[in-house]
């Protein structure tokens, strides 16, 4: 294994933790560890901000050839975004305790942001995920009413006899 800069180590870190912040592991999560985690997102978006798209591409490659490709290292653009992105995944996920889930929307502040903007943020972003979640909610009727039907023809503007 090669010796890795402090901030490819922090790209390693950054992708497990927001893979595991997908998983229902979350509810084990506390505000410190959270706090933590920004910690590396302010210094990858830091970082990041100060090189060159090539350098960056470096950055993101090494990072991806220390994991192996066992998990693949998340775009330029999040990583650019990564406390955001950080916080949309954990606010997105059931799993997260309402403690935690409050100390996240008092602490909804970004690099890339406005940070006056805290309540447009949170509203923004959690009206997006609302509206996910409702696209699948409609989806998910969908294909229900499709295998109810039994051949999957809804038989859309035909009388039936």
């Amino acid at each position: 294994m090669m010796n890795s800069s402090p901030l490819v180590s922090a790209l390693v870190n950054y992708t497990r933790v927001l893979q595991e912040a997908r998983s229902p592991r979350v509810a084990d999560w506390d505000a410190r560890f959270v706090d933590r985690c920004v910690a590396w997102c302010v210094y990858i978006e830091t970082e990041l901000s100060l090189l060159s798209e090539s350098d960056l591409l470096l950055h993101q490659q090494q990072a991806q050839h220390e994991l192996d490709n066992a998990i693949a290292v998340p775009s330029v653009s999040i990583l650019m975004d990564a406390l955001h992105q950080f916080y949309l995944t954990l606010v997105a996920n059931y799993c997260v305790s309402q403690d935690l889930y409050r100390y996240l929307l008092s602490t909804y502040r970004f690099l890339n942001g406005d940070g006056d903007r805290l309540r447009e943020n949170v509203v923004e972003d959690l009206s997006r995920l609302a509206r996910k979640v409702a696209t699948h909610n409609v989806l998910d009727d969908m294909e229900r009413l499709l295998m109810e039907d039994g051949d999957g023809d809804l038989d859309i503007g035909q009388d039936r006899a």
